[in-house]
């Protein structure tokens, strides 16, 4: 991935290639030059003029801070709202308190920044500022340093930053640039510019070196006529091993902008504004997303429909075993046949990938017929009848067994019966799970009784006696 970081100097172009090695490649342009080259990500920056930063304390959690927002944003500006564009982020934290910096533009500015680079046919995917690109040089250059002057020369206009706690704290852009030191017409309205600067955005008696960037090669002279000119606040001048990276400094800084893309990264560049490419990239991606949702709902699909195959292959090869199995009698079963019931008893619970657990509850008609068929059901009037399944074996819980819980409201009038019923209930094994509770209540002439019934065996499952 290659990112291309445009900073517009006069007639030229200085360009930056970085990686996400951070391999540098300078390059530079004039407006008739036309360059043809596919980055990955194009990033260009306003300039200071037209950025107003602003600062504001709150004390907030992270929840009620998201929802201030807002209203933050719209308090701070005496701007109308629909007029500029605010990218706010955390500058500092202490204890409780956090402190917001609010980077404001008007959409006029973006527009016509946005003029000048489609007249050099680039379309930048992000736009921040040239303050930010000079933080991130700057820390590229020397990452123990959290504070500096920085100072870089185009050639109609001279940007100025003070870095504190690796962060713009001011800006500032003074029309005076080089070509106005190389004919020194300008020089002490330079740097009385620059003074009041210094003067405005530095603690009194405090002094922190200066980095001075940009194509300064005929005006070397300005580092010394900076520190002794300056004196007060300069404590000495930055120098680097990547001093020869210093003319494209504003570039690199752009590319690193959002190489870095942290929560100091600034995007003015949003809604309306949005690149073609960004808007085409994030339609190709919700394409590509809808398609392997659909090919994976697809291959959902078919691998469903092949486990029905599956387990519609076993139900039917059950099925005709047990039509075959129906008419023999449970003691004429050979050992072999006893034997294999038991080898398909244990193949489908130990099956791992389809689990399909035994029948062995009781059917509702199995109960039925045996409340039909017993002789104290007819003296009984049932006011009520419940049949529920409670548990039973799960994929994870193979080894449980059926519970099957019998709940009976009975209208019993002669307390004999009653007594002859409630007796039956605890001799009667074969229906009747007799390690179960038995619940007996009774309330005048009803009778609330409750109790669970006996699993089937598996041989019951292929043969009826």
């Amino acid at each position: 991935m290659k990112i291309l970081g445009v900073h517009l100097d006069g007639t030229k172009i200085y360009l930056a290639v970085l990686n996400r090695k951070r391999k540098i490649q300078c390059f530079k342009y004039n407006k008739e030059d036309s360059f043809i080259k596919k980055y990955s990500y194009i990033v260009s920056g306003l300039s200071s003029k037209n950025i107003l930063i602003k600062k504001k304390v709150v004390e907030l959690n992270r929840k009620d801070l998201k929802k201030s927002l807002p209203f933050q944003e719209a308090s701070i500006s005496s701007f109308d709202k629909k007029d500029v564009i605010i990218n706010t982020i955390i500058s500092n934290r202490w204890g409780k308190n956090i402190e917001l910096s609010f980077y404001i533009t008007t959409k006029k500015s973006l527009e016509e920044h946005l003029k000048k680079m489609e007249d050099i046919k680039i379309d930048p995917d992000i736009v921040t500022s040239i303050s930010q690109a000079q933080m991130r040089f700057f820390n590229f250059c020397f990452p123990h340093n959290n504070e500096a002057f920085l100072i870089h020369i185009d050639y109609l206009f001279t940007h100025l930053t003070l870095i504190e706690n690796s962060f713009p704290k001011s800006t500032y852009c003074i029309k005076i640039g080089k070509k106005d030191l190389e004919e020194n017409s300008k020089n002490l309205e330079f740097f009385n510019e620059v003074s009041k600067f210094f003067y405005s955005s530095i603690e009194k008696g405090k002094k922190i070196p200066l980095m001075i960037t940009g194509d300064i090669t005929k005006i070397e002279w300005i580092e010394e006529m900076f520190l002794s000119k300056n004196r007060n606040f300069i404590s000495r001048i930055l120098s680097s091993e990547k001093k020869e990276f210093f003319p494209f400094a504003i570039s690199i800084g752009l590319a690193l902008e959002f190489l870095e893309k942290d929560n100091l990264s600034i995007q003015f560049r949003k809604e309306e504004y949005t690149s073609r490419r960004s808007l085409k990239n994030y339609l190709c991606f919700s394409l590509i997303f809808l398609l392997s949702s659909l090919i994976f709902s697809f291959i959902i699909f078919f691998k469903g429909e092949n486990i029905l195959k599956i387990r519609k292959n076993i139900l039917r090869k059950n099925f005709f075993l047990l039509k075959k199995m129906e008419n023999v009698d449970s003691q004429k079963l050979s050992k072999k046949m006893k034997i294999s019931l038991k080898e398909i008893e244990e193949k489908i619970t130990k099956e791992e990938k389809f689990f399909l657990p035994l029948p062995l509850a009781p059917k509702v008609s199995l109960f039925l017929n045996w409340m039909h068929k017993n002789p104290l059901f007819k003296d009984v009037e049932i006011v009520f009848f419940d049949y529920q399944i409670i548990d039973f074996p799960k994929n994870k819980e193979r080894n449980k067994k059926y519970r099957v819980k019998v709940s009976l409201k009975l209208k019993i009038k002669d307390k004999i019966i009653a007594k002859k019923f409630y007796e039956d209930l605890f001799l009667e094994k074969n229906i009747i799970d007799q390690n179960e509770k038995i619940s007996w209540q009774e309330e005048e002439e009803l009778y609330k009784i409750s109790f669970f019934l006996k699993m089937l065996q598996i041989k019951d499952l292929y043969y009826v006696d």
